[in-house]
């Protein structure tokens, strides 16, 4: 249950990014998806995961996979070995990885609640897992 709350507080975090990306609230994310403003409100508090057509809807709207939505595409695990990594095939150097974590770190002062922290220490920690 931690892990479903977990990452639906994730995913909620993340669609929260993106529709502020776009300078639209929550009503019209709601109408542009065919979906209500308390629903897009749970979503975005991490209270509930988007349904299956919801998550279509999104996805088509943000342009981005379903997949990428969930956040699988950075989170995919290989648990018989133990390891994690990454599903998206990055040809990344170790200077590279640093330069994103210095530029992400240094957002930190320009969010103002802790969601956007998390999110942003959640990101970090994703980066420095990736192996190069």
């Amino acid at each position: 249950m931690k892990e479903i709350n977990s990452r639906a507080r994730r995913v909620g975090l993340f669609v929260a990014q993106l529709r502020k990306q776009r300078n639209i609230n929550q009503s019209e994310l709601a109408k542009l998806t065919d979906s209500s403003r308390s629903t897009i409100s749970d979503i975005e508090k991490g209270l509930r995961l988007p349904s299956g057509e919801l998550l279509i809807e999104l996805s088509r709207y943000f342009g981005m996979t379903t997949d990428a939505i969930l956040l699988l595409d950075f989170e995919l695990s290989n648990k018989a070995n133990g390891k994690n990594y990454s599903v998206l095939n990055l040809d990344v150097t170790e200077r590279q990885k640093c330069l994103l974590v210095i530029a992400l770190s240094s957002l930190e002062v320009e969010f103002d609640n802790e969601l956007d922290k998390e999110w942003l220490a959640h990101a970090i920690k994703l980066i420095t897992e990736v192996e190069v």
